[in-house]
């Protein structure tokens, strides 16, 4: 019966039974502690202070990374991986880029728009060259936004056409144009990524107006102090619609269209471990946690807001067991907002 628990649950299809499932945790524990995600969103390529701050950033891990001693894994050591032999002690962050990658929609349909659009690409490829250990090395995913498609505004979005990113695939081997939403499997950890505008059009579209805790109506104690604890703010009314419907999208099709044969690709059961759901500019960054799941927004880049994500931090913790001290583990994820000024 678990092997069937197991398959049900995993969406990649990847984890067939539960000695598998050991076997990656393991490997987790092993080689997932501690490994980062950087997210930015709202990386508009046609801003040049934008720019100016991704080669900060870019500049940032690429000391990091030469001071660290980052070790290559190949294709070979990630099938040497896959049978339980030694990784790389450390490797360089997953850097999430997600758009939109304009700061106004360049009109796909048009010539200029695309030579445009490619242009951009490829000066983000030289950049990134400029720093030979992330070049190299570095993964990279690139999450199309809600401008970056042309003219389609059903989701799921399509990946960025390979048509406007051949060159910086040719510069950057581990580069990555993925849909939007988009889901990466981090050892046992899914991780959802989805790009739109998020919190005010659910705010807008809400039957009832959104409640805060100033706004709650008299009742006893002990209902007031968890009203004030769930904080019904616009971020946490959002956050708490979207998962309790297990859905990316629970707007009506009118507000936004949705391509049937594609909608599990918007579903949420069962419920992953985090959700980067990168909002507009005009959103501050957050961080929540509902349903055990690590939900936040990592910000705009144009501010120079990004979020560093860590899915896998082991906490140590000594404690008197009546036998003399123990060391308890406990395995929880990391989210550190980040700002470049």
């Amino acid at each position: 019966g678990g092997g069937v628990g197991v398959v049900n649950a995993d969406i990649f299809g990847s984890l067939g039974s539960v000695a598998e499932l050991n076997r990656v945790s393991e490997q987790e524990m092993e080689h997932g502690r501690d490994e980062m995600f950087v997210v930015l969103s709202n990386v508009h390529l046609d801003d040049e202070m934008v720019m100016e701050k991704l080669e900060t950033l870019f500049e940032g891990f690429e000391g990091m990374a030469a001071a660290n001693g980052v070790v290559e894994v190949s294709d070979d050591e990630d099938a040497a991986s896959s049978q339980g032999q030694q990784m790389p002690q450390k490797q360089l962050p997953v850097f999430i880029l997600m758009g939109n990658f304009t700061c106004q929609p360049l009109g796909h349909s048009q010539q200029n728009g695309l030579k445009q659009l490619t242009s951009l690409f490829d000066d983000l490829g030289s950049l990134i060259q400029q720093f030979p250990i992330l070049a190299s090395h570095g993964r990279f995913v690139f999450v199309p936004g809600p401008q970056d498609t042309g003219p389609m505004s059903a989701l799921p979005f399509p990946p960025i056409s390979k048509l406007v990113t051949n060159g910086l695939r040719n510069m950057i081997p581990h580069a990555t144009f993925a849909t939007n939403p988009c889901r990466l499997r981090f050892f046992t950890k899914e991780i959802v990524i989805y790009r739109n505008s998020i919190v005010n059009p659910i705010r807008r579209n809400s039957i009832l107006p959104v409640r805060t805790p100033q706004a709650t109506p008299p009742m006893d104690e002990d209902v007031m102090v968890v009203e004030e604890e769930e904080e019904y703010d616009v971020v946490q009314h959002a956050v708490k619609t979207i998962l309790d419907q297990t859905h990316l999208s629970p707007l009506p099709l009118t507000i936004q269209p949705i391509y049937w044969q594609y909608d599990h690709a918007l579903r949420l059961y069962p419920l992953p471990d985090a959700v980067i759901l990168a909002d507009d500019a005009c959103v501050d960054p957050y961080n929540r946690v509902y349903m055990d799941t690590d939900v936040l927004h990592p910000g705009s880049f144009e501010k120079g807001e990004f979020v560093v994500y860590k899915p896998v931090v082991v906490e140590e913790e000594e404690e008197d067991g009546g036998m003399g001290e123990e060391v308890r583990r406990m395995v929880t994820s990391r989210v550190e907002p980040s700002r470049i000024e």
